[in-house]
């Protein structure tokens, strides 16, 4: 049985700080991201950025209505600013296999800076996921 992502791009309000929809990152079955992003479907191999932390109490209604419909585990949420620092600095994404799973992770920082407008910061950016088996 595999396992799949549920994944939606969020970004605060401007200018009354609750969140919205900023898009599907358009993520895919890939293991090793799963286990770099959570520690889902991991074998030992790798640290996660961090552990499910739920899905936020001011999710965006369309993905807090899609987490309640669909049999989900290991909700979590990563802010842009945690993306980007695991880029640079973590271990993880240096293992070598990491190597296949490096272009997803890059096209899905890119997808979320692209979200990102005028005056926000990394922190107003954050990509919101759960799986299913």
């Amino acid at each position: 049985m595999g396992c799949d992502i549920h994944a939606m791009i969020e970004r605060r309000h401007s200018k009354y700080y609750f969140w919205i929809n900023a898009g599907d990152p358009g993520l895919h079955r890939d293991y090793a991201l799963f286990a770099v992003l959570a520690g889902v479907r991991d074998w030992g191999v790798f640290t996660p950025i961090s552990g499910p932390r739920g899905v936020p109490s001011d999710v965006c209604e369309p993905m807090e209505d899609w987490a309640e419909q669909s049999g989900c585990h290991s909700a979590s949420w990563l802010s842009l600013a945690e993306l980007k620092a695991a880029r640079h600095s973590s271990p993880e994404i240096k293992k070598e296999e990491f190597a296949l799973s490096l272009a997803h992770f890059d096209s899905l920082i890119a997808e979320m800076v692209r979200a990102k407008r005028d005056g926000q910061t990394d922190e107003d950016v954050r990509l919101v996921f759960f799986f299913e088996d």
